[in-house]
């Protein structure tokens, strides 16, 4: 027979449940202080009491599909990759005013010059700000990007490519 968790309290009368002894609750209950478990509790789904609070497990947040933990944020990573020639442009529909926290895009970058092993490429990120309609800002980490950033009429980052040759260019952020 399966062996039933049962609930610890500091004192027998502590949220008016249990007077002693092993107890099975069945139902929606409220504790106002903290259940100890002898042995582990199994649940399929923790819900949230409180829809703005997310669920706090061990110093880390659940809340609305983001894992959030000390100074890490996980969310849905999202990209968009084009494959562009020499002063080709591409609008990647991202809005330059990325909203309330600003953003961060990591570029990686390569580019045919010739045949063979003329290639180059690079690896870099675009640092968007906090509204002002202030364009982003592209900072090469290592090798080459051959890109212009632009806004377009709609206020959305436009790359241009501006070297010869064929270029392909991802972009991977959060947002």
């Amino acid at each position: 027979m399966a062996k039933t968790p049962r609930l610890q309290y500091a004192s027998a009368t502590d949220a008016g449940l249990l007077s002693a002894g092993t107890q099975t609750i069945t139902g929606a209950k409220t504790f106002s202080g903290d259940a100890a478990f002898n042995t582990s509790a199994s649940v399929d789904t923790i819900n949230e009491k409180t829809a703005t609070n997310g669920v706090l497990i061990d110093g880390v947040r659940c809340k609305d599909s983001n894992v959030i933990g000390g100074r890490l944020v996980f969310s849905q990573l999202q990209s968009l990759s084009f494959l562009g020639g020499l002063g080709q442009a591409y609008d990647t529909g991202l809005p330059i005013n990325m909203g309330g926290g600003g953003g961060t895009a990591l570029v990686l970058y390569s580019i045919n010059t010739s045949n063979g092993i003329n290639t180059a490429s690079g690896i870099g990120y675009i640092k968007f700000y906090y509204d002002g309609n202030n364009l982003p800002v592209l900072t090469t980490l290592s090798g080459t990007i051959n890109l212009t950033l632009s806004a377009s009429g709609g206020n959305t980052l436009v790359l241009t490519n501006n070297a010869g040759g064929n270029s392909y260019t991802t972009l991977l952020f959060n947002r």
